[in-house]
């Protein structure tokens, strides 16, 4: 099964409505706050990859889901998070 990585940042409200709705549905994912020092690299990569900065944004094996791009809703995001982990 594919890991769900959610980059988000402290107090965004969007990244806390997924991450609640993950938690609900019991959808499994590792939270990467792009603001830590410790995760600096890997926000950089994903950077390079996508040239966005907003967030939320979810990795899905191949598959990044980008704000304004992917998704234009939280409930969006969500249930392309869903069909891609089938």
């Amino acid at each position: 099964m594919n890991k769900v990585r959610l980059y988000t940042i402290e107090n965004c409200p969007y990244c806390i409505e997924l991450k609640n709705k993950f938690i609900a549905d019991g959808v499994e994912f590792i939270e990467i706050d792009i603001n830590k020092p410790e995760n600096e690299a890997e926000y950089n990569k994903l950077f390079e990859i996508t040239k966005c900065d907003d967030v939320p944004m979810v990795n899905i094996g191949y598959q990044i889901l980008i704000p304004h791009t992917s998704f234009r809703s939280i409930n969006e995001a969500f249930e392309l998070t869903k069909k891609f982990l089938l």
